[in-house]
């Protein structure tokens, strides 16, 4: 599994043009500072 990873995580940076690993770096959150909002996002959960 670490191989397929690997050898997926490789071809992916040569076709995208990208270096290291595939999910490194922070994730993309917001914060959620509304009661409303955040009542709207859960409801589609």
């Amino acid at each position: 599994m670490r191989h397929v990873n690997g050898v997926y995580t490789q071809a992916f940076n040569r076709r995208h043009a990208k270096l290291g690993h595939l999910l490194q770096g922070r994730f993309k959150a917001i914060l959620v500072d509304r009661d409303a909002y955040l009542l709207e996002r859960s409801v589609g959960m």
